[in-house]
C-alpha cells in the first residue's frame, strides 16, 4: 500500500480528484453557502450556529444537503489521499538522499525551513512515519464525523433532534482538528519540498547552474 501510494502518478491522480471534487463542492454551494459553512465549523455554541442556518432559504438549504453528495465521504478520501500520496513521495526521494556522517538516514543539507519545522525525524523512522499518515487517516475520519453531526443538525424534517451545544461543539472540535492537521502536513510538506530543491541546486555542478542562469 505504502509503495503504491508512493508513486508519482497516484499524486498525479489523487490530486486532480480533489481538484474535481472542491470544484463541484464550491460550484454547489457558492459564495455565501460556502462563507456560511466555513463559520458552522467554528461556530462553538448553538446559538451561533441557528443564527448561521436560519436565514437560510429552501434553495440554499437544499444545496447544503446536496454538497454532501460529494463532501460527506469521497472529498475527505480525496484530500486524505492527496496528502499520503505526497508524504510517500517525498519519503521515496529522500530515501536516495545519502547520509551525512553520523546519522541513520536521510538528512537535510539546510536548516532553514526543514529542519527548522522539525520533521526531518520523519524520513528516518518508520515509526514516525507511519504515525504521520496515521494522523491524515485521522484528520479525515474527522472530517466525516463532522459531516455527519452538520447534515443531521441541518435537516428540516419533523422529530430530529434540534441543534445543542455539545453537538455543535463536538462537530466543530472535529472541523478544527481537521483543519490543523491539513494546514500543518502542508506547511511542513512544502518546507520539506522547498529544502530538497534547494539541496538539489546546491549538489549541481557550477558549469549547470551557469547554464541555467544563462537561460
Amino acid at each position: 500500500m505504502v509503495c503504491c501510494l508512493a508513486r508519482r502518478s497516484v499524486l498525479v491522480i489523487a490530486t486532480l480528484l480533489f481538484a474535481a471534487s472542491q470544484t463541484w463542492i464550491a460550484s454547489v454551494l457558492g459564495w455565501k453557502l460556502g462563507a456560511d459553512v466555513l463559520r458552522l465549523q467554528t461556530s462553538f455554541h448553538v446559538d451561533t450556529f441557528i443564527s448561521i442556518i436560519h436565514p437560510w432559504s429552501d434553495a440554499e438549504h437544499a444545496a447544503f444537503v446536496h454538497h454532501f453528495a460529494v463532501d460527506f465521504v469521497l472529498h475527505p478520501i480525496c484530500w486524505a489521499l492527496v496528502l499520503l500520496a505526497w508524504l510517500f513521495n517525498e519519503t521515496r526521494h529522500r530515501s536516495g538522499e545519502p547520509p551525512r556522517r553520523g546519522d541513520d538516514g536521510p538528512q537535510s543539507c539546510c536548516t532553514c525551513s526543514f529542519q527548522a519545522c522539525c520533521c526531518a525525524g520523519a524520513y528516518r523512522s518508520q515509526t514516525a512515519l507511519l504515525s504521520w499518515a496515521l494522523l491524515i487517516v485521522c484528520g479525515a475520519g474527522a472530517d466525516v464525523v463532522e459531516n455527519a453531526i452538520h447534515l443531521g443538525l441541518t435537516q428540516r424534517v419533523p422529530g430530529l433532534r434540534a441543534p445543542t451545544t455539545p453537538l455543535v461543539v463536538a462537530a466543530s472540535t472535529c472541523a478544527c482538528a481537521k483543519w490543523a492537521i491539513v494546514l500543518t502536513t502542508v506547511a511542513m510538506l512544502s518546507a520539506a519540498l522547498l529544502e530538497r530543491q534547494c539541496c538539489r541546486l546546491r549538489r549541481l555542478p557550477p558549469t549547470l547552474l551557469d547554464k541555467d542562469h544563462a537561460q
